[in-house]
């Protein structure tokens, strides 16, 4: 079997690091080589890292079911920046506006999951370098947010649903840390490709010079830092459906003592 690291000229200083439920993919495989470690290759965004078997198909099920649910009452949430081309065929519902109860549970629990996995993992520990990161009173998820065509906030993360020749352009995301989950294999083509270098222009198509190319089979999650180009390509057939958001995890100020 071959692995996709296998291409790396052989004089790196680092090799890509895995671990127990783990594996970490380099993108700028110079760059990440000389870093000290994998953290600081993932903060540097010259690395992503996949944690297979990460989301049940119960989480997986209730987070894409009611997304299709509200596509099928009629509800319209369009991508801010569907107008501009930016992504076609894909529909962007976010957990918190306007997605269930189950889903809401499913996002509270794949959150809390990987941050304890970061916090549980001597390696990936470094992307934060703090305990208790689950710890709602000790630490907050910042999500992006945008709004929509109607002016209404509307916090990542999101369940995107690609249909046929559905994408995502270029970008970057600006935030500490992206966490994607695959949530169904009833497609064909798609995935997500990345970039060692910067476009010339946000929103650019580079989808024949991807450095990586991403297609893991669902449950899969995938993360990365907030200065790594990616996009997601095309679907040839069926529907991908994808959780993904961006935020920074904030360290709370101590609370006061009451006197």
């Amino acid at each position: 079997m071959v692995s996709i690291n296998d291409d790396l000229p052989p004089d790196t200083t680092r090799r890509p690091a895995s671990g127990v439920g783990w594996e970490e993919i380099f993108v700028n495989s110079e760059q990440a080589a000389l870093s000290e470690n994998v953290a600081t290759a993932i903060t540097d965004s010259f690395s992503y890292v996949t944690i297979p078997n990460f989301g049940t198909l119960e989480e997986r099920c209730a987070l894409q079911e009611s997304a299709l649910r509200v596509a099928n009452d009629g509800h319209d949430q369009p991508h801010i920046l569907a107008a501009s081309d930016v992504n076609v065929n894909c529909t962007r519902y976010s957990v918190q506006s306007i997605l269930d109860g189950p889903a809401n549970e499913a996002h509270n629990t794949l959150l809390t999951r990987l941050l304890d996995f970061l916090e549980q993992d001597e390696e990936l520990y470094k992307v934060f370098s703090r305990s208790n990161l689950s710890d709602t009173d000790q630490n907050t998820a910042e999500w992006y947010t945008e709004p929509d065509d109607r002016g209404n906030d509307c916090p990542e993360p999101k369940v995107n649903i690609y249909g046929k020749s559905g994408y995502f352009k270029e970008h970057t995301d600006g935030m500490q840390l992206t966490l994607l989950v695959v949530l169904n294999d009833s497609f064909e083509g798609g995935g997500t490709a990345f970039f060692s270098g910067a476009a010339d222009t946000m929103w650019a198509d580079r989808s024949d010079q991807a450095d990586r190319v991403a297609r893991p089979p669902a449950g899969t999650a995938m993360i990365w830092g907030g200065s790594l180009w990616h996009m997601a390509l095309p679907v040839s057939t069926g529907m991908r459906a994808v959780y993904v958001g961006s935020f920074d995890l904030t360290e709370n100020s101590p609370k006061e003592e009451e006197e």
